[in-house]
């Protein structure tokens, strides 16, 4: 089992990964919502540094391994 500093850090990572991740395939958090099921106000604060769930750890480690494979999105015109 992890000890807490370690865990943090594992938690830490993800959510860097995720927020570059999502960038780089320039999504906006309703696009990651539709795709890992997280809602977006939950995604909004875990960029902003808290801390998550479980069940929100894993749809984000499972989006990224999904993810992993695709291109960047092109931006959409608004």
């Amino acid at each position: 089992m992890l000890a807490t500093k370690e865990a943090v850090e594992v938690i830490n990572h993800v959510r860097a990964v995720v927020t570059f991740k999502r960038k780089a395939q320039h999504m906006g958090l309703r696009e990651l919502f539709k795709e890992c099921g997280v809602s977006i106000a939950t995604l909004s604060r875990i960029e902003r540094g808290h801390s998550m769930d479980a069940e929100t750890f894993l749809k984000l480690i499972e989006w990224l391994h999904n993810a992993k494979q695709e291109p960047p999105r092109k931006r959409q015109a608004t």
